[in-house]
């Protein structure tokens, strides 16, 4: 993994574990990694900032996005359409986005009508992974140890930047596996 800017837009449970469990792949590697975090409101970012998940707090989408190489989106699923409207007009060239949204099949379709030809550096991503308790304080470095991760690529991924998210995942400790969105929607309500 060659990123050294994570944005964490959502620093809960899911994105506070993957911040986490990233810092801690980086400093085991002996590599520089900053995560920066995002969300709608300002105090979970503060605890979050005073936790060590995150090295920095961001307040607006371009210096967020700014030398940003992976974005995760770890905000509820409902919330995806206005956050990925928002960060759309400030993302780079180079960014990846994924999200941890437990659906596929409207977060593609938010995707698809937010990031329009930049709809490339979504790559789709779904961690089996939780806990009884939510938010920051819950987030855990081993969350992801020996969970599933699912990626469901959209054709107009790169396969490097496909294989950019698997490998951030592999770093969390996760199992990376691969479905269309619409057949892991069907897996999942099965």
């Amino acid at each position: 993994m060659a990123q050294s800017k994570i944005l964490v837009c959502g620093v809960g449970l899911i994105g506070g574990s993957f911040a986490l469990a990233l810092k801690k792949s980086a400093l085991a590697l002996r590599r520089d990694l900053q995560v920066v975090g995002m969300g709608r409101t300002r105090a979970p970012l503060d605890q979050s900032l005073r936790l060590g998940v995150i090295d920095a707090i961001a307040t607006d989408w371009a210096s967020a996005l700014d030398g940003a190489d992976l974005v995760l989106l770890g905000m509820p699923v409902g919330q995806m359409p206005a956050v990925m409207s928002a960060l759309a007009p400030h993302l780079q060239p180079h960014t990846i986005v994924t999200d941890g949204g437990s659906t596929k099949s409207d977060v593609v379709a938010a995707a698809r009508a937010t990031l329009g030809g930049k709809i490339g550096q979504f790559v789709p991503g779904h961690p089996i992974a939780g806990a009884e308790k939510s938010g920051v304080a819950a987030a855990q470095s081993d969350l992801y140890v020996g969970k599933r991760v699912v990626l469901t690529p959209l054709p107009e991924n790169s396969p490097g930047d496909v294989k950019a998210v698997c490998a951030a995942w592999e770093l969390c400790g996760a199992t990376v596996s691969r479905l269309a969105p619409e057949e892991h929607d069907r897996v999942f309500a099965a």
